[in-house]
């Protein structure tokens, strides 16, 4: 109070004085009142606005994935030609991977190798072997094994083909194994195949689609009364009518049972027909009802060739001329040798130069022997009876022999004579009441091969 009383009386004294401090009021109030409004209203503070596009992520909604079907899990998969079968459910629950068997394998091997205890291998074994013989496990077969579809992959069952038309289902529940013979859906089909032959009969049904299986069966059909060795040249033609197995995606599950076969071989034409007498047995026959069989097979190994003929030649040892009383088939070592015909063995064992040999002697007449083997099949035995056709040793290279063959012979009365030339016992034909059906199983053939558009176009020429 006493600085605004000491300016009052100064600006008494002093009219400028007084004049400058009305001027200072009236500036000084409404600055001061419009400071005090403005601190009463004050805005919030705004913050500095930057450019932030660069470092702002927008979240993307991901839509959740759509699991697979089982149709899609199982596509490509060897358990999708199932689809519809009452194992499909089951199959789609699980991974699937595919193995195919090799030399050495066993099942319970195969086991031991994924994961199993010895027994648990034991448990699963027996469960299968209930119904399906486990060493009948071949190379080349394919086992099918099951896993989780998550998680670790801990075997949980597999599948494979018994036969053609049956499935072996192994299921592993909690500690136990069960396993089940299943009907598999399957479709039988007729196939005819016809080839003409440019530069060997193998290469002629290869690549005209005939199974190995189907030919070697036809081969054996003829063999009687065709020297597949000397005979079959460039230019010859065959046909072949088989059935097939098909599942329902038309995969062929097996090919068998050969219906019909014919060969045009030069100037003779051959056609055979299968029929089932009424004592069960099938066999084929020419259309004149005489059976294609014969006393003895002239060929008894399969696919070879003649490597030295019956008669006079210079011995590829010995150096010298020297009758050679058989023919050589000249093969790998191990090939199968099959019995020429029904009959009994009298001789088995070393034998000279002939090395390992077997004797089968098959009536008064004839007899056959087999020589340079390379080992018998387990369980043969002097004594023992054999069926035409039976494995009763392997080609080998013993004794006097310049690499792995069989050396064949025939003998009639003791005599060695040229199993090319001789004339064997007649084949038997089928009685009356058997010719009536056979006629009607020929009818048949030749109406299902002519519904397919494929009738033999040597078929109206004599056929013996």
């Amino acid at each position: 109070m006493t600085r605004i009383s000491v300016y009052l009386s100064s600006a008494k004294r002093n009219p400028s004085f007084m004049k400058k401090l009305g001027l200072g009021f009236f500036l000084f109030v409404p600055a001061a009142i419009f400071a005090v409004a403005a601190l009463l209203h004050q805005e919030p503070e705004v913050a500095d606005i930057k450019d932030t596009s660069s470092s702002v992520s927008i979240p993307v909604v991901v839509e959740a994935q759509r699991p697979k079907t089982c149709e899609e899990r199982q596509a490509g998969q060897p358990s999708a030609s199932f689809r519809g079968h009452n194992i499909w459910s089951y199959l789609c629950q699980h991974k699937e991977e595919t193995y195919t068997v090799s030399s050495g394998d066993t099942f319970a091997k195969l086991l031991t190798q994924r994961g199993l205890s010895s027994s648990q291998v034991h448990d699963a074994s027996q469960a299968v072997r209930r119904l399906w013989d486990t060493r009948d496990l071949k190379v080349g077969q394919d086992v099918h094994f099951l896993y989780p579809l998550e998680g670790k992959p801990v075997f949980r069952g597999l599948y494979l083909l018994a036969d053609p038309t049956h499935l072996v289902l192994l299921k592993r529940v909690g500690q136990d194994f069960v396993a089940d013979l299943i009907s598999v859906p399957s479709i039988t089909t007729m196939v005819y195949k016809e080839s003409r032959i440019t530069t060997s009969l193998f290469d002629a049904a290869n690549q005209s689609g005939v199974p190995t299986n189907i030919l070697i069966e036809m081969i054996r059909a003829f063999s009687y009364d065709v020297d597949f060795q000397r005979e079959v040249k460039e230019g010859n033609t065959f046909s072949v009518f088989y059935e097939t197995v098909q599942d329902t995606n038309k995969k062929v599950l097996s090919s068998r049972n050969i219906a019909y076969a014919s060969m045009r071989l030069n100037d003779r034409f051959l056609r055979i027909y299968a029929h089932k007498t009424k004592d069960g047995t099938t066999s084929f026959y020419f259309r004149d009802g005489s059976s294609t069989r014969k006393a003895l097979l002239k060929t008894p190994v399969d696919g070879v060739r003649i490597s030295s003929s019956f008669g006079m030649r210079m011995h590829p040892i010995l150096g010298y001329s020297k009758m050679h009383k058989g023919i050589d088939f000249a093969a790998p070592r191990g090939t199968p040798i099959r019995a020429a015909g029904n009959g009994r063995i009298v001789y088995m064992g070393r034998f000279g130069a002939y090395g390992n040999y077997l004797k089968i002697k098959h009536n008064d007449t004839f007899a056959t022997a087999y020589a340079h083997i390379h080992n018998f099949p387990k369980g043969l035995r002097v004594g023992q009876t054999v069926k035409q056709g039976q494995l009763v040793a392997f080609i080998g290279s013993t004794g006097r022999s310049t690499g792995p063959h069989l050396h064949y012979e025939i003998l009639k009365n003791g005599m060695q004579v040229n199993p090319q030339s001789v004339k064997l016992p007649t084949s038997e034909k089928l009685s009356a009441v058997e010719m009536k059906r056979f006629r009607q199983v020929v009818a048949k053939v030749e109406m299902q091969m002519a519904a397919q558009g494929k009738v033999d176009t040597a078929q109206l020429v004599q056929n013996r």
